[in-house]
């Protein structure tokens, strides 16, 4: 043995836990970015319909009007009503109460040598609707035509990149 050497010594089960350690904030890390995506993506006005929201704000009142044919009508009209602009569809939906931005939740699963992230709406039962669309009959019977306001893959497609990054390396 020279007294100028270099020893390198490396010890296995040391490192493999430094890696499945890192490896699990890596997957924790993106979880979290893409929930946090998720909700920049559901926080906005949307670009469509608008109109009042019942029974929050405002008050019914019935107003005397002139119809198409010239004739007096009475009618039922919102009166002082906060006024909501709807997402136009193919839009992220647009936030009318905030239910769906806050119900993004994350949820891990260590399974053998798997670490695995999940993220996703929770208890908010028209989330599927709003993703995908829906055509039919509510429980109470009320005909829907609702075409789809896509949130969630298209924010996993524009943050593909950013997620592979923290992935790999822990940050953006």
């Amino acid at each position: 043995m020279f007294r100028s050497e270099v020893r390198f010594k490396s010890n296995l089960p040391e490192v493999m836990a430094e890696l499945r350690a890192r490896s699990q904030r890596n997957v924790q890390a993106a979880t979290l970015h893409m929930r946090n995506e998720l909700i920049d993506k559901v926080n906005s006005v949307g670009t469509g319909q608008e109109y009042p929201i019942r029974p929050e704000t405002g008050r019914v009142e019935e107003v005397e009007v002139i119809n198409k044919l010239g004739q007096r009508q009475t009618v039922r009209k919102i009166v002082g009503a906060t006024v909501h602009k709807a997402s136009s569809p193919g839009d992220p939906p647009a936030v009318l109460r905030a239910q769906l931005k806050t119900s993004f939740q994350v949820e891990f699963e260590e399974e053998g040598d798997t670490y695995r992230g999940y993220v996703g709406p929770v208890n908010v039962p028209y989330a599927k609707a709003l993703e995908f669309g829906f055509v039919g009959k509510d429980r109470n019977g009320k005909q829907h035509n609702l075409l789809p306001r896509p949130y969630m893959f298209p924010t996993y497609h524009e943050q593909r990149e950013n997620l592979i990054d923290i992935l790999k390396r822990g940050k953006v």
